[in-house]
């Protein structure tokens, strides 16, 4: 693949958080933002993690206040996959309560049992982005997400 094609392609995958950013809510443009971190996560990858979580740093604060806003700093920071994951359960903790009380349409919120840490989805086939490819299916759904 030449470098073209390959920026042509990663212009493409964004198109449709870009789209979404021009006419939806905060709450609506952060999720878009922290749904693309989380499936870069649970495929246990970390390309474009930095991009969206500095993407999502305002919308965190608006929707959520300091603390959300600072754990999505702390993501877009992070070098390693096990500090990106550490700080998307932060941020989680802060910002899938909101998701879910802004009853985004197909959004279904999770729990993982062995990181005791909540995350949210736009999909209902669990993808765990804590563990990734190890354990993609550790978690139960949170009851009254469907």
């Amino acid at each position: 693949m030449t470098v073209r094609s390959t920026i042509a392609a990663f212009l493409m995958m964004l198109a449709p958080v870009w789209a979404v950013a021009q006419t939806a809510t905060p709450v609506a443009q952060a999720f878009e933002h922290y749904e693309a971190i989380r499936v870069v996560l649970a495929g246990d990858g970390m390309e474009t993690v930095s991009t969206h979580a500095k993407a999502l740093v305002p919308f965190a604060g608006q929707i959520a206040g300091t603390a959300a806003q600072a754990a999505a700093e702390r993501v877009a920071a992070a070098k390693a996959i096990d500090r990106a994951r550490e700080e998307f359960a932060a941020l989680s903790a802060a910002l899938v309560p909101k998701f879910l009380d802004a009853r985004l349409p197909g959004v279904h919120a999770f729990l993982c049992p062995m990181k005791k840490a909540s995350w949210a989805q736009r999909t209902d086939t669990m993808a765990n982005p804590y563990y990734g490819k190890a354990m993609l299916a550790c978690g139960s759904e949170i009851k009254g997400t469907r």
